[in-house]
């Protein structure tokens, strides 16, 4: 079913209406009290808690499902209705843009009001509503006010789960260890039942909705699918197993995962926990640099909004990635040893072609070379170890510029989400940073990592692509267009506030072209040998003190 506000359109899923008004309102009032009832092992402290922008309040929860009731049939259907609230369709509407635009996701849990004893007053006057609507709803309508009524249940029932999960994850951050109950029973440890495994043999199979029961436009219309073999385990995956499989590397093996979930956990080897020290550095600026007599006031909203500014940013800079990226080296990062086969990303692989007009089998053969390369420099067993080190000095005491934060806030409309993308997308990124002369210098050492790595990866590109590739004249131009449009990598300007411009990474590639006429391959292969072999930024400008210092 699809709602369009002032012009209900419903896709036909042969939905029955249901046998009778008694029977919708007894649903409505069963899936409602269930709501109620999830709520009761909370404290009120817990209704506001949202630990990350993934997750919601419990009270946005229980006051969006209530909205849905308002916005989708009252408002629509009961004449003279008059809204409880005027902002709440802007509160506590999710996603639905054809109503109007929603309050931003990211900072539900900074609304201390509307109260929870408010909200449930809310639901309260609701039930109320819908309990007479239900009741005296016009015949000619109600085939339309049964169906979305039964909607209306369903999505409440879908909030429910979500309800439950945002709070075990609100609490699992809590030093304290909550618990939602206490009264349930404990599982024995190493008690999990014995794995077995079902064979199917697949083939020509039906799948969607075709009984007369409720069902979501999305699960409709029944069709056939072809399905190659496959095997179910006889239950879900324990704690146990999953921690594992984890030990054995499977966060660093991309033939586990999807392309989404790989580029995801590319970055949480070498990315996630330097942006994690950025949101300690943002903690530690809060008290040192708010200005002299700040409310505190002030302070509390910019401790709260730090993790949520923080995941908004990550989300903001993986969101650019997952149209980009064509491999996975295009996050340039070292990864763990044995971190399994190359991942390419074939979806924007394909659109960069047909952009281009690039052919095929070519591009690829350039894409591989750009994987490979890579590979070979961060597979050294230094180089992980020595690129963390790298971020985390420079991070660990980095001051950011809480001020000139303030005043991007300050000059910042809520209610415009395209100015808060415009924020989050700039390529100065959310966080100012001071950089003093020591920073500068460990700014210097992360370049020159990152610069040595580029560079050379870009040099044996070109040795190899114009000896192997005859449209490689074609693909260098198209990559050099392409990256024009970016004059800094996202990654490390946006997310890390670290400047990694990309004339950077060409000092590197003229740094190793440079080398090699001087020189030879293996000469220039060497910086590859340890940490201290890789060459400075005075040594990337002026090749011939590497080679000095390396004779």
């Amino acid at each position: 079913m699809r709602i369009v506000r002032g012009k209900p359109q419903v896709q036909d899923n042969k939905q029955p209406v249901p046998v009778s008004r008694e029977a919708l309102a007894a649903r409505y009032a069963s899936v409602r009290r269930m709501s109620e009832a999830l709520s009761r092992p909370l404290e009120t402290d817990d209704f506001n808690l949202q630990a990350m922008p993934e997750v919601s309040p419990a009270k946005w929860h229980l006051a969006h499902t209530t909205w849905f009731f308002e916005t989708f049939l009252l408002k629509e259907f009961q004449p003279g209705y008059k809204p409880v609230h005027a902002q709440y369709e802007y509160l506590f509407n999710s996603y639905y843009e054809q109503v109007g635009t929603p309050f931003p996701r990211a900072r539900r849990g900074l609304l201390s009001r509307p109260t929870v004893e408010e909200i449930f007053h809310y639901r309260a006057q609701i039930d109320e509503a819908m309990t007479s609507f239900l009741a005296n709803a016009d015949d000619e309508h109600w085939p339309e006010i049964a169906t979305r009524t039964q909607l209306g249940c369903h999505h409440e029932e879908q909030h429910q789960e979500l309800f439950l999960t945002d709070i075990k994850y609100n609490f699992a951050i809590n030093p304290l260890k909550p618990a939602y109950r206490d009264d349930l029973p404990v599982a024995a440890a190493g008690a999990s039942v014995s794995l077995a495994w079902s064979d199917h043999p697949g083939g020509v199979q039906q799948i969607g909705h075709h009984t007369t029961g409720f069902a979501f436009d999305n699960e409709g219309p029944r069709h056939r699918i072809l399905l190659a073999p496959y095997a179910l385990a006889s239950r879900p995956v324990t704690n146990g197993e999953f921690l594992e499989f984890m030990r054995a590397g499977g966060y660093d093996r991309p033939e586990y995962w999807l392309a989404d979930g790989w580029r995801a956990a590319a970055l949480h080897v070498g990315i996630k926990p330097s942006a994690a020290k950025l949101g300690e550095a943002l903690t530690r600026a809060q008290g040192a640099q708010m200005p002299e007599g700040a409310p505190e006031g002030a302070l509390q909203m910019l401790r709260q909004l730090s993790p949520l500014l923080l995941g908004a940013q990550v989300g903001s800079v993986l969101g650019a990635l997952a149209q980009q990226v064509l491999g996975q080296y295009d996050v340039a990062v070292p990864r763990p040893a044995g971190a399994g086969a190359l991942l390419f990303v074939v979806p924007n692989i394909a659109a960069f072609e047909r952009d281009w007009s690039l052919d095929p089998t070519e591009f690829r053969t350039w894409i591989a070379i750009h994987e490979v390369t890579h590979r070979l420099e961060f597979s050294r067993p230094w180089a992980l170890s020595r690129f963390r080190e790298l971020l985390e000095n420079f991070l660990s005491t980095l001051e950011l510029d809480v001020e000139a934060l303030q005043r991007r806030f300050e000059t910042l409309d809520p209610s415009n989400p395209e100015a808060m993308q415009e924020m989050f997308a700039g390529e100065e990124g959310l966080f100012g940073t001071v950089l003093d002369a020591e920073q500068r210098l460990k700014l210097g050492r992360i370049q020159a990592f990152m610069a040595a790595a580029e560079g050379y990866g870009d040099h044996v590109m070109h040795a190899l692509g114009r000896t192997l590739l005859g449209t490689y004249g074609r693909i260098e131009e198209a990559m050099r267009r392409y990256r024009e449009t970016e004059q800094a990598d996202p990654v490390f300007e946006r997310l890390l506030g670290i400047e990694m411009k990309r004339e950077q990474y060409r000092a590197g590639k003229a740094f190793c072209d440079t080398v090699v006429e001087l020189t030879d391959e293996a000469t220039l292969a060497h910086m590859w040998d340890s940490a201290e072999a890789l060459p400075s930024l005075p040594e990337i400008d002026e090749p011939r003190l590497w080679l000095a210092r390396s004779a």
